[in-house]
């Protein structure tokens, strides 16, 4: 019922302080397993094993912290939470970008609580007690699908394009005459 991280780049210290201090809250359980966090070899489990499946099925919460806090720096740790049925707890990139990818009350962003693990453990908790607070966080599932499998996905996502392309206004063009500032703007 606590909240669960498979972490393997050791590089990324805050993520891994946050993880150290979210840990050290009493009324919430988190659990993490990689080189980082914890070196028992039977918990090291690859990606869309069943061994991850089977880890991620224990739990309501999933830590998607990134190792970098860049713009639109969201990688699949994000979307492995939601595919598993966990609410994805973010850190990286502001709240904002994640609302471009994500549906509306689909995770809880750090930033919320000013990274303060306390207040965030209590939200936890209460989501836990609280059906209907647990439950809002799934509304979107009534509406969405996850699709992993990236073959299965590109002809749609093709068509989204096209859809994107021919609907926007010019008001919402954006031009960039530096790429390599736009990237790092916010990194």
């Amino acid at each position: 019922n606590g909240a669960l991280w498979f972490v393997s780049n050791c590089n990324a210290r805050e993520r891994l302080d946050i993880y150290y201090s979210l840990r050290k809250e009493v009324n919430t359980s988190v659990e993490g397993y990689g080189r980082c966090v914890d070196y028992y070899p039977m918990h090291f489990c690859s990606a869309g094993s069943q061994c991850e499946k089977d880890y991620m099925s224990k739990f309501k919460y999933y830590l998607s912290f990134e190792s970098m806090t860049c713009r639109d720096y969201i990688t699949e740790k994000f979307y492995k939470a939601f595919y598993h049925g966990l609410i994805p707890i973010v850190y990286g990139p502001g709240r904002k970008d994640y609302e471009h990818f994500a549906p509306p009350n689909s995770f809880i962003h750090i930033n919320d609580f000013n990274k303060d693990m306390n207040k965030l453990a209590n939200y936890l908790q209460e989501i836990h007690s609280n059906f209907t607070l647990y439950s809002m966080y799934h509304q979107w599932r009534k509406t969405h699908d996850i699709v992993i499998d990236g073959k299965a996905v590109e002809r749609i996502r093709m068509c989204e394009l096209c859809e994107r392309l021919t609907k926007v206004r010019h008001g919402d063009i954006t031009y960039y005459n530096d790429i390599d500032l736009f990237y790092h703007e916010k990194c």
